[in-house]
């Protein structure tokens, strides 16, 4: 039924940040175990907000007791903190092709890597993260936990406006809501004649995890010269957006649960008017 979303499995959602207080060369968990269910991993993407490479870092399965070497990858520095480094899609580096990206995939033709109860994953990285700096990990899939969920849709549209008077301050692009959201699509408009950098954020009700930072481009949408900026195709973001895909393979989306908001803020106030749509649908 078109009117129908179906989820089979709990969306899963987590993030954490390293700081300053975390020591290098230490594994340190970055998808806890869970002693009840397994979990379908879709994506994995790291940010980091410092100018500084942190090269030969490890991806670890660990199974309580032990810690196992998946692989070698290197975060570039400012990697999605900067307009010109996306965020570092782990996911689907090439060095991990062996069990992560192309192992398998899903009818959809998406791919995913199964990943234990009581099974965690770690991470190592190198160089040091100066005071006020982050390493940001967000990992997006599903929990088999048997929770069907086969709901009626409804559809949601949720407008921000960043204007002068709203400065540097964080609004909400998706606000938090007591249900879980479906999300096909995020755009960016702008009357203002200077492009102007966008910092986006996952918000779990409690913390801010740094997903990327993207420039939105003078006058885009605001002319047939430049059109509006897809924030969901976003090659910055590619390991958490664009990795799950509807039944008829066509629509890609975006899972967000209930309590989680989408934040932005602007470095610098615009001097027009930039407005950022967001549409989907609700587990409701």
């Amino acid at each position: 039924m078109a009117s129908t979303l179906t989820l089979s499995n709990s969306m899963y959602l987590y993030c954490i940040s390293l700081t300053a207080s975390s020591a290098a060369n230490t594994a340190y968990t970055i998808v806890p175990a869970d002693n009840t269910y397994d979990r379908r991993i879709y994506g994995l993407s790291i940010t980091n907000t410092s100018a500084v490479n942190h090269l030969s870092c490890k991806l670890w399965l660990s199974d309580g007791t032990t810690n196992y070497q998946m692989g070698v990858l290197d975060v570039s520095a400012s990697s999605g903190n900067s307009i010109s480094v996306g965020a570092t899609d782990v996911f689907t580096k090439s060095v991990f092709s062996g069990l992560l990206t192309y192992a398998m995939a899903d009818n959809m033709g998406v791919w995913y890597f199964n990943l234990p109860k009581t099974w965690s994953m770690k991470f190592t990285y190198t160089n040091t993260l100066s005071a006020g700096n982050a390493m940001t990990f967000a990992t997006f899939g599903e929990i088999y936990d048997g929770l069907a969920l086969d709901l009626t849709s409804k559809p949601f549209q949720q407008t921000a406006t960043f204007s002068n008077a709203t400065g540097t301050a964080t609004k909400d692009l998706v606000s938090a809501v007591a249900y879980d959201r479906r999300i096909y699509g995020i755009s960016a408009a702008s009357t203002d004649g200077t492009a102007r950098t966008m910092t986006i954020r996952l918000n779990d009700g409690t913390n801010s995890y740094l997903l990327y930072t993207r420039s939105i481009l003078a006058n885009s949408g605001n002319t047939t010269a430049i059109e509006a900026g897809d924030m969901f195709y976003e090659g910055l973001i590619q390991g958490l957006f664009v990795r799950t895909a509807d039944p008829e393979g066509i629509c890609y989306y975006f899972n967000l649960p209930a309590g989680w908001s989408i934040n932005a803020s602007l470095s610098v106030a615009t001097s027009g008017t930039i407005t950022i749509k967001t549409i989907g649908e609700t587990y409701e």
